[in-house]
This record gives C-alpha cells, structure tokens and sequence, in this order.
C-alpha cells in the first residue's frame, strides 16, 4: 500500500513507523491479551503508557519540575475557556490577547465570557498578512495570550512575544517544530492532532504557581484538581495518549526538537521558493511573518484551483484545499511530513504552472 502525502491542517498525517506500531499492537498491547483502548485507565499498564508520554514530553521540551503536564479532552478550544478560570482568581481580573488570526481572535471572544478582556494588538485590518509589532498590556493583566501559529492566514511569531506578565501561547500547529525556552511561558497549550498525535488530546504545560483555579471553574477543567489526578478525573481519552507517546517517541529517536525544526525550516525555504519564483502562486503572509508550518496560497487563476487540488490527490497529495474563511490552497507541513513530501507537492506544482501558465 502506498500512503497519500496528507497536507491537512489537522487531522495531520502520522509517521508511518507510528501507525505500523500501534497496528501490530492494536489487539493486543504489552502482553494484556486485550487491546490498549480496552485496558483501564487505572492500571498499571495504562499508567505506564501516561507516564511515558510525560516523560518523553518533559525530556523533548526540557519542561522543569515547575510545571504541570496536562493530557486533557476538549481541544484546544476547550482551553480558550479553561485557562481564564485557572489563571484569574474572578470575573472581575483582567486578561490581555493579541489578535493575529481567526484562533486568537475566537480564543478572545470566548475569554471575554469568564473575565475583562483587554485587545493588546490586533492585524485585523491588514487582514492577519502582518503580525502585530506592539502591543499594549495593562499592569494588572493576569496574563498575555497568543497564538504562536495562525493555522488559517499562515503568519507565525519568530520569537515569543516580549510580556511582563505570564504568557500564554497557544502552539497547537508548531509545537515541538522548534526549540524553545519553556521556562519563558506561564502556560502553553496544543491540541495534539497537528504535531503530535491524533485528535481526541490536549497539552496543556502550565507554570503551577500561576494556578489559581476560581470556584466556578467546571471541575473537568480545575488545574488543580486534574494535576493530582494525573489527568483522570474522568476516563482519559486513553489511545490518543498512547498514539501521542509513540510519536514523541519517534521525534527522540530522530533527533528530537533541533531536527524537527531542521526539516521544517528546509520543507518551508522549498514551498516558498516555488511560489515566490514567479507570478502563478502567490502567498499572502508577508515575508518575514510566515508560518514555517501552515502555508495558504493562491493561482493567479483561481477557477484553476479546483483542478489543481484534484489533480494533486491524483498524485497523491491529499488536504490541499484552502479553510473555508479565504479559499485558495494551503499546504500544512508538520513534524510527520518528510521533505520528500515537500518535495514532490513543489514538482507538482511546477508542472501544474508549465501547463497552464
């Protein structure tokens, strides 16, 4: 069988290695006569499995002791409401969002529910193609939210944003694409099913001093409850944390975070030049703000773009398709993609441009 290249924003495509793993373990996992969804979430053999997939994140991200390790359901959506009833100690605390695309933006609207929320910077009118350079934050702020990658309009902050209060980035799409100083968050969340396993999980790394857990936090959401609980305050959404344990386990063994950020920068530097080298493609994230792993792009003919999505999937090259909100194409590069991948959609897109430029 040979395996589609999978440029979907998310559910993202998984390492082969991975998915061959979990196959020949999916009846039977570590000599339990029955299947790793199938055992419980309280025995020692499932315990094993959690407690390896926090080791192994602990030890990828170099995450000290001052932090918690959180595998919860929800997505990260779920978090947009969690995090401002963990880290505000009421309704009355203020918090403070930079808007640089649509998962900030709903991010903001939903923290706006449990707390005032202050807009510190927004690119809405340069329409999220520019990253904003400055923002404003009040003293009282109980933290900075970001989103360090906007999976839609493609911009992606190079470096974390300077905050005098805790930050708080959501690194869904990027997370574990490059090496960053953990100890520089308050608290960092990621649904998993872009980079690190398949959808179903959360991360959530939090600082857990910050933690301050208001009384009308839902209890599935209390910090401070699931901390002790080791994430099962409820039954854990146990294979997803199995699959994530596997694929952290193939980033150590392929070099860890310094050579995922390699091949992401490499597969990036090759779509960018291929739609930057003349005027068929083009990419609306200005240079200097662009995602290295989420890459939108348009024809210069867009009536062309149906075939070229269809004749990709013919080549074997499938979740081309632009998000709903601007159309167009978008290539979704993450950690499971090979640069032979990368290199194939650019040849793809070569010759798609020979034949109808």
């Amino acid at each position: 069988m040979t395996r589609a290249y999978n440029f979907s924003p998310g559910p993202c495509g998984l390492p082969d290695s991975v998915m061959q793993r979990a196959q020949a373990e999916f009846l039977e996992f570590a000599e339990t006569q029955t299947s790793v969804m199938e055992i419980s979430h309280r025995g020692k053999d499932f315990l094993k499995v959690y407690n390896n997939a926090v080791r192994l994140l602990r030890e990828i991200m170099d995450i000290s002791d001052d932090y918690a390790v959180l595998f919860l359901s929800g997505g990260a959506t779920g978090q947009s409401a969690a995090i401002p009833l963990n880290l505000t100690a009421s309704s009355d605390d203020t918090t403070a969002y930079i808007i640089s695309g649509h998962w900030s933006q709903r991010s903001a609207v939903e923290g706006k529910k449990y707390c005032h929320t202050h807009i510190a910077a927004d690119n809405t009118g340069n329409g999220h193609t520019i990253l904003p350079s400055e923002w404003d934050v009040p003293e009282n702020a109980a933290y900075l939210h970001y989103a360090d990658n906007e999976t839609v309009h493609g911009v992606e902050f190079s470096t974390r944003p300077d905050s005098f209060v805790p930050l708080v980035a959501d690194m869904s799409s990027n997370i574990a694409s490059r090496r960053i100083n953990v100890s520089d968050y308050g608290l960092i969340y990621a649904g998993a099913q872009k980079n690190l396993g398949p959808t179903g999980v959360t991360v959530v790394i939090v600082r857990k001093e910050l933690i301050r857990a208001r009384s009308d936090v839902p209890m599935i959401w209390d910090y401070k409850n699931q901390i002790p609980a080791e994430s099962m305050l409820n039954t854990p959404p146990t294979f997803q944390i199995y699959m994530v344990s596997l694929v952290l386990e193939w980033v150590k063994n392929e070099g860890g975070i310094d050579e995922m950020e390699k091949r992401c920068v490499e597969k990036a530097k090759l779509l960018y030049s291929c739609i930057d080298a003349g005027n068929f493609y083009t990419a609306p994230a200005q240079i200097g703000n662009r995602s290295r792993t989420s890459i939108p792009f348009f024809l210069a003919d867009d009536v062309l773009t149906g075939d070229f999505v269809a004749g990709a999937e013919k080549e074997g090259m499938i979740g081309l398709k632009g998000h709903a909100l601007l159309g167009g194409c978008r290539a979704c590069m993450y950690n499971s993609m090979s640069v032979a991948g990368a290199q194939q959609l650019v040849e793809y897109m070569r010759e798609f441009e020979r034949k109808h430029g």
